[in-house]
């Protein structure tokens, strides 16, 4: 069924979604991100994606996709992380100290 409207709600962690035929359905995000283990990007993710696009995140929801879309963006977040890690090491010469500098890039990036 196609979306017309999608609304939401940080308050109280609520997805306000609107079908073309008036049905109404209401998505408890808090609740229904509960269940899956996710890395923090992803959940930084998901948040942004709830703000700034949730026709995206409902379509991810009702279609059973969210939790793959999370560990797709977790395992490419890491991996981006990663390359950068061994790029600042070869620089820096020490890997613990260029890990914690890839970290706190990307945190600061997306």
């Amino acid at each position: 069924m196609k979306l017309r409207a999608c609304h939401y709600n940080e308050c109280s962690y609520i997805m306000t979604v609107v079908f073309e035929d008036g049905t109404t359905r209401r998505l408890n995000c808090s609740e229904i991100e509960a269940t899956y283990d996710m890395h923090a990007s992803a959940c930084s993710r998901l948040i942004w994606l709830k703000e700034n696009d949730p026709f995206a995140y409902a379509e991810l929801v009702l279609n059973n996709n969210l939790k793959r879309y999370a560990e797709e963006y977790s395992r490419e977040y890491l991996k981006q992380q990663n390359e950068l890690a061994e790029q600042l090491e070869a620089h820096y010469q020490d890997k613990a100290y260029a890990q914690a500098i890839a970290r706190e890039i990307m945190m600061r990036g997306d």
